[in-house]
């Protein structure tokens, strides 16, 4: 459903404002340096009023769902009384109040359904503010710790190393993000940036959960927190890593991931890049189009070996294991390459980053395609005269040859075309979809029933087969 869809992405870019404006504002605090008595009371204040607008949402929810049932008591009171006096009413005048008695039924039925989905809209708005509370209540008992727990001078030290450690102009950019959140139409690549938002969350919580427990902060709520784990457990290792700082350490010899997005969706769709691109509302600041910025950070004087011998000698590059005392250097995995943990913050970062996955997840589209084999089953009662007889068979078939064209492709195609032959060709690409959409059914019936097997890939490099042996054994 159509609709559907479009409500879940208008859902999915709220909730991706709601965390852009969190880790906007986080960051400005930690930045600016208001961890006082100031803060607290803006946090306070902000906190007050999500809750009291919490509490109104609730009495909304409750009063639409009073009128909502009472509209179902009328309804069925009504049905009743309709069916006692048709009775009597169709011996004496006839029908003539059926089309009367119709209309009224349609508006009430018009005003359930404006009900209904008007309750469903505060139902999710209700999601969003409970988070938002939820989000400022922990926000201001962190607040409120960390300032009773440390002293001014030891609070700017704590958000400087705070600060250096999350990496904000390396991860997002505020306006360049909102932006393409506006842009997007498909709910997937809008789940995207979520997914990607959702990691650096995350990996920010690490870092100022790390912080306060080496300042010293604690509160109630991290008390009755401190034992829960995070939905995603294949994070663990990632919020270790970052909690640890290799996130800063990693981006000194990587380009930030929004900014290899932007490259490589520029040069995909656009056939070239400028190094002179500037970011929305970057116009005035001093280092606006420079192309350094676009550029990967190199280490001077010094090889990989060399610049993390370095950061371990000064106790920035932390190792995740420890060695053993009668181990050899050689002997242990992280001793011999102390940056793994460095390159898979930046993996982590990049897989998840929206720009790459919908690049990337093109280039898959364009150039995956499809092989199918026997299974001993298979071989064995697929002759000339069988259903999936030409299915088993299948070698490197495109994928995209199960899509309908792009309209970027197509509407080229079109442009060189009179009307007929338009027509002709819309007829063509019709009965080629609906050929291969048969084909690609049978094709996951015969998987089904245990007849072929299915694998989906990239076009391997070269032929790889055994000349001996056929290529589907």
């Amino acid at each position: 459903d159509e609709d559907a869809e479009w409500e879940r992405m208008v859902e999915a870019r709220s909730k991706i404002e709601t965390i852009l404006n969190e880790l906007n504002d986080e960051v400005r605090a930690e930045e600016d340096g208001k961890a006082g008595e100031e803060h607290l009371l803006k946090l306070k204040e902000q906190l007050t009023m999500a809750q009291q607008r919490l509490e109104n949402t609730v009495k909304d929810e409750e009063r639409v769902k009073v009128e909502l049932q009472g509209l179902e008591k009328a309804k069925e009171l009504s049905a009743d009384g309709d069916k006692e006096k048709d009775d009597d009413d169709d011996d004496l005048f006839g029908d003539d109040d059926d089309e009367e008695d119709e209309a009224t039924k349609a508006t009430k039925e018009k005003q359930k359904a404006s009900l209904q989905s008007h309750l469903d809209t505060i139902t999710t708005l209700l999601q969003t503010q409970s988070e938002q509370v939820a989000r400022l209540d922990a926000a201001y008992h962190e607040a409120e710790a960390a300032a009773a727990a440390t002293s001014r001078g030891e609070r700017s030290n704590l958000i400087a190393a705070l600060s250096k450690k999350l990496c904000r102009d390396k991860l997002w950019h505020y306006r360049d993000y909102n932006e393409y959140v506006s842009s997007i139409l498909e709910y997937r690549h809008v789940m995207d940036i979520k997914g990607y938002l959702n990691l650096i969350k995350e990996g920010n919580q690490a870092i100022r959960k790390k912080a306060s427990t080496l300042g010293g902060a604690s509160s109630s709520k991290s008390s009755k927190d401190k034992n829960k784990r995070s939905k995603r457990f294949d994070w663990d290792l990632y919020r270790t890593c970052v909690s640890e700082g290799l996130r800063d350490i990693c981006y000194r010899f990587v380009l930030s991931p929004f900014r290899v997005g932007i490259k490589l969706e520029e040069t995909h769709n656009k056939n070239g890049f400028s190094y002179e691109r500037i970011l929305p509302g970057d116009e005035n600041k001093p280092d606006a189009g420079e192309p350094r910025q676009w550029m990967t950070p190199k280490i001077e004087d010094a090889n990989p070996q060399e610049f993390a011998s370095e950061l371990v000698g000064s106790g920035e590059l932390v190792l995740l294991s420890t060695a053993r005392d009668d181990a050899d250097w050689q002997d242990n995995p992280e001793m011999n390459d102390p940056l793994k943990g460095c390159r898979y913050v930046a993996a982590m970062e990049l897989a998840h980053e929206p720009r790459i996955r919908r690049v990337l997840r093109a280039i898959y589209r364009s150039e995956a395609v499809i092989t199918t084999r026997p299974t001993s089953k298979g071989l064995g009662i697929i002759d000339g005269f069988h259903e999936y007889y030409g299915l088993h068979l299948l070698r490197n078939k495109p994928v995209k040859e199960h899509f309908p064209m792009d309209a970027a492709e197509l509407e080229k195609r079109r442009a060189r075309l009179n009307a007929e032959e338009v027509k002709e060709l819309d007829a063509e690409l019709k009965l080629k979809e609906t050929n291969s959409c048969i084909q690609y059914l049978n094709m996951l019936k015969a998987e089904r029933s245990g007849d072929i097997s299915i694998h989906v890939h990239l076009p391997f490099v070269g032929d790889v087969s055994d000349n001996d042996k056929p290529w589907y054994k």
